[in-house]
């Protein structure tokens, strides 16, 4: 997606503007650039990256870290029943891993929080889900 905040309402549990210390309205149609450590005027495809509390892509120098997970292999199984094996990842929704970002708040004062960016299927727009840390 563009970047732009399209709906600040969606989790009323966890309104985003409450947790930024700002107006529903004051984030409506600003770029998440102003609220999330992410490069000025970048995509939210940016945001489906493992990335580092900074908000830069974590290309995975720390070999002990949780994004150097091994890929999903299958277990086989013997005898008649087979595994049912999920849909291929491009018909299934996009979820980014779940990234622990450092931002602040209105007050200034700095502010952990996690992020997952979600993309349905065929869908075009991402969906932040933000939580504090």
């Amino acid at each position: 997606g563009a970047g732009n905040i399209l709906n600040t309402d969606a989790h009323p549990l966890c309104p985003p503007a409450l947790l930024f210390g700002t107006s529903a309205e004051q984030l409506q149609g600003a770029h998440v650039s102003q609220i999330l450590p992410v490069p000025d005027g970048s995509r939210t495809d940016h945001l489906f990256n493992a990335l580092t509390p900074g908000g830069e892509v974590d290309t995975g120098a720390d070999a002990g870290g949780a994004n150097n997970q091994a890929p999903h292999t299958p277990r086989v199984k013997k005898g008649g029943l087979r595994r049912h094996e999920p849909p291929p990842r491009s018909s299934a929704a996009k979820l980014s891993p779940l990234n622990l970002l450092k931002c602040r708040h209105i007050d200034e004062r700095g502010l952990e929080v996690v992020v997952q960016a979600v993309q349905k299927q065929g869908g075009s727009s991402a969906y932040l889900v933000i939580h504090l840390a």
